[in-house]
């Protein structure tokens, strides 16, 4: 597949959204937490230790957190994929590392499904903090440096 497979990281079941979802996932009563891309097992394994320490998720829409890394940058270089992710009806999280926010913040101005981004340069604790905000609904009215202009995009691809 050439985005590879969306599972949800909720329950230890870890149901495929994406290409197709599974009948088992449209059953499932379990807020749906999805990690892409799955290529990195620390960082998953960092997210899902986030998101288990959060007792309370209201938003039942579900959620796309998205390892928006340098290392990762193959995945980004068209916009195929926040076509992919928004398919799955979920909000978007961009998880941005330093090198990657002003392309991150392009996302979350100009495509509607990017419902947010969380700088990871900003500690474990206001991670956790924006983590609880995105899970109860609160928006963070913040970005960390400028956004890439859409001539800079163009020039990036």
């Amino acid at each position: 597949m050439k985005h590879g497979n969306v599972l949800c990281q909720s329950c230890s079941v870890k149901c495929q959204i994406l290409p197709e979802q599974e009948f088992s996932a449209s059953q499932c009563l379990n807020p749906k937490v999805c990690i892409w891309p799955g290529v990195n097992v620390f960082f998953e394994a960092g997210v899902r230790s986030l998101i288990n320490s959060i007792s309370i998720i209201t938003s039942s829409e579900g959620f796309v957190f998205v390892d928006f890394s340098w290392r990762n940058i193959h995945f980004f270089m068209n916009d195929e994929w926040v076509e992919y992710l928004a398919s799955t009806n979920m909000k978007v999280i961009l998880l941005a590392d330093v090198k990657m926010a002003a392309l991150a913040n392009y996302y979350k101005q100009n495509e509607k499904s990017v419902t947010e981004v969380l700088y990871l340069s900003e500690g474990l604790g206001a991670t956790l903090i924006n983590f609880r905000k995105v899970f109860i609904g609160l928006p963070l009215f913040r970005r960390s440096g400028r956004a890439l202009t859409k001539k800079e995009r163009q020039v990036l691809y």
